[in-house]
């Protein structure tokens, strides 16, 4: 006669069959194939369409092209606005250019020609270069050192000082929390969902009647609970693992060993929700 099963053997052989019943259901693999490619789709998205950043396709014409476009190219720097020139032979094929919406805008002499509007940050950055280059040309021709004008001109760069030491961390951090937190709320119905499932489908096929004359109800229920809920953190931990994963690939974020705490703590209060 066999050995009857202590409640620690019988939940941990309740808890294997759940994980792996249920790590070989379709809907196991479905609904984290959806997860990992909401949250991707989310981080590559933005970043595949250069959100955040403008970018404007820019010539210049004339015998202060050169130079304006210099100047332009340090402002739209500190703009944080991508500006692209682009060579062109003369204004008319920039014009050309502008009607076939290759170009956004050219710039010639004392005009920039657009095809219908110009964006306001892209003005600006042109406004400025245009001003900083005549100022200069201005100055010159008044007699003054050419040397002298541009050691005049070329101040220092405005410096940014953040109080906060920590602060890009912070938003990253809050940005791992905010979508964790959206990520935990469905695991948690989820797999509480599945969990009460797997007690009226047993039920249904009066396989519970079996098993329960085998081992006891309490050691019954507590595998099932504790073998979805391991499943449901490993998901979870796979789900946080691809997503940071892909963050890092496209520049969303640099990883570093704080960006775990948010990771560990959406991890932890999986477990004590799903308790």
């Amino acid at each position: 006669m066999s050995r009857a099963l202590s409640f620690r053997e019988a939940a941990f052989l309740v808890a294997r069959r759940e994980f792996i019943q249920r790590a070989r259901d379709r809907s196991f693999f479905v609904s984290t194939a959806i997860t990992i490619g909401i949250i991707v789709l989310v981080i590559v998205f933005p970043k595949a369409l250069n959100f955040g950043a403008d970018e404007y396709t820019v010539a210049f014409v004339g015998p202060d092209g050169p130079a304006i476009q210099a100047v332009a190219e340090d402002q739209a720097e500190l703009s944080d606005l991508n500006l692209v020139p682009v060579d062109v032979a003369d204004a008319e094929q920039a014009e050309q250019m502008v009607r076939a919406g290759d170009l956004n805008a050219y710039l010639d002499a004392d005009s920039v020609v657009v095809e219908r509007e110009l964006a306001p940050t892209l003005r600006a950055v042109l406004e400025n270069a245009h001003s900083s280059v005549a100022g200069t040309r201005g100055l010159t021709d008044a007699g003054l050192d050419p040397e002298q004008v541009a050691s005049a001109l070329d101040t220092a760069e405005l410096a940014t000082v953040t109080l906060d030491p920590a602060a890009d961390e912070r938003i990253t951090r809050g940005t791992i929390a905010f979508i964790g937190a959206l990520v935990l709320y469905g695991q948690l119905l989820g797999y509480g969902f599945w969990v009460a499932l797997g007690v009226v489908e047993e039920k249904s096929s009066r396989v519970v009647e079996v098993l329960l004359s085998a081992i006891p109800a309490r050691a019954l229920l507590a595998g099932k609970v504790l073998g979805i809920g391991v499943l449901g953190l490993a998901q979870l931990f796979a789900i946080a693992a691809v997503s940071v994963a892909a963050a890092a690939l496209v520049g969303s974020i640099a990883f570093e060993a704080s960006m775990l705490q948010p990771i560990l703590l959406v991890l932890g209060w999986f477990v004590l929700g799903y308790i």
